[in-house]
């Protein structure tokens, strides 16, 4: 078998006792050869059985790692390949690790505690992070980078981003990106961003606690509904829309002061606004309308006046103005 690879050995030949394994001693400047049973004698316990005649394993080995296994390049002088005895690794030129938790795979791919780092240059600058891609980066724990050159180095913790050529600086964010142009740069906190048809505004964007938008017709199949938010009475009674779309209040009293202008209307919106009388009846709204509020002929609707009586207002805003249509006397 001298000058023969391992690899070049047909495990399909049978080992016979005739079988050496040849090498040269540079101390003593002799070539030796020995037996598979030489060997196996000479290596003591650590290998009670070799190779079976059809070139299998035996029995299970065992390699025991007390250090630091390294492969390098065939110059010798970049590492390739590490593997600690505490479970870490790293593959790929310059790849570190930071804790026997994490994990580097690609050229200069760094992965600190807990952190997994795949792609060229990855970099999870902090712990229990993901990235996975060439250049893509993680800067607040326990974020995920997937994509090309996905950099979220100045995001807070918690942000998740996929796609390509993504800049997150935001806090507890969402964003993909799925368009052919380079570049989305987003700052939303606290937001789940679509980015489909362009790299500057999202196609749909939610905001918790905010306002939400979506760039796209919708179809709905099933119901959509607002639940109707109940105003507590008072002189005047006080509308925010943020509470609701569709609202109600019961008159106990006839507010001697104006219906204000509500806070936080949006442009093309529809408002309805139910007043109720209360089992007394005969309320008005004494104080009249905010000027913000438009009627039919300029004039504003009498309140039916009977014990119980419903009347129902819409208004249609327009950001600042409400034009308002009534339908009244239910009961």
């Amino acid at each position: 078998m001298a000058g023969k690879k391992f690899s070049d050995f047909d495990p399909l030949l049978a080992m016979s006792g005739n079988s050496f394994v040849v090498g040269y001693d540079t101390t003593a400047d002799t070539n030796n050869r020995w037996t598979l049973a030489e060997l196996a004698t000479g290596l003591g316990s650590s290998i009670t059985t070799l190779y079976s005649g059809d070139g299998t394993v035996g029995t299970t080995r065992v390699a025991k790692i007390t250090d630091t296994l390294e492969f390098k390049n065939a110059a010798g002088t970049a590492t390739l390949f590490t593997l600690n005895d505490n479970g870490s690794f790293t593959l790929g030129e310059g790849a570190t690790v930071g804790n026997d938790k994490a994990v580097a795979i690609g050229n200069s791919a760094t992965a600190t505690s807990n952190g997994i780092a795949i792609g060229d240059t990855s970099n999870c600058a902090v712990g229990n992070a993901v990235c996975i891609g060439g250049y893509a980066s993680v800067g607040g724990d326990g974020g995920v980078s997937i994509g090309y050159d996905v950099d979220s180095t100045a995001a807070g913790d918690g942000s998740i981003n996929i796609g390509s050529y993504i800049a997150n600086s935001a806090t507890n964010s969402m964003v993909f990106h799925c368009t052919n142009t380079n570049g989305v740069t987003h700052s939303t906190a606290n937001n789940v961003a679509f980015y489909v048809t362009s790299n500057a505004t999202p196609d749909f964007s939610f905001v918790a606690g905010g306002t939400s938008t979506l760039k796209s017709n919708l179809t709905v199949e099933g119901q959509t509904n607002a639940p109707i938010f109940t105003i507590t009475y008072a002189d005047p009674p006080v509308i925010d829309w943020d509470n609701g779309s569709i609202q109600t209040v019961t008159l106990t009293g006839s507010p001697a002061t104006a219906i204000a202008a509500p806070s936080n209307p949006k442009d093309g919106a529809t408002y309805i606004l139910i007043v109720k009388q209360d089992a007394t009846g005969g309320r008005t709204f004494a104080g009249g309308w905010n000027a913000v509020f438009k009627w039919k002929g300029g004039t504003a609707p009498t309140l039916s006046a009977g014990a119980n009586a419903v009347d129902i207002i819409t208004f249609v805003c327009d950001g600042t103005d409400y034009y308002g249509v009534d339908s009244l006397n239910f009961s």
